[in-house]
């Protein structure tokens, strides 16, 4: 629902992109503590398991500002 009204709300398109691949983070991130159970595990576990989410949104917004060029 909040995608749908961050697209609505006339904002430009890298603002809407990265406010999409900031969301999208987040709820992996959520997903990835509760789901599976990361959030009771050991930090470096849970660096680890996380590291490609971080890798990946920073080649989305990467990505997105090459776009804008």
């Amino acid at each position: 629902m909040a995608e749908v009204l961050l697209t609505k709300t006339g904002l430009g398109r890298t603002t809407i992109l990265s406010g999409l691949v900031a969301m999208s983070a987040l709820k992996a991130a959520a997903v990835a503590a509760f789901y599976m159970h990361l959030r009771w595990e050991r930090i470096w576990l849970t660096a680890l398991a996380l590291t490609p989410f971080v890798f990946t949104t920073l080649f989305a917004v990467v990505l997105i500002l090459e776009n804008g060029r």
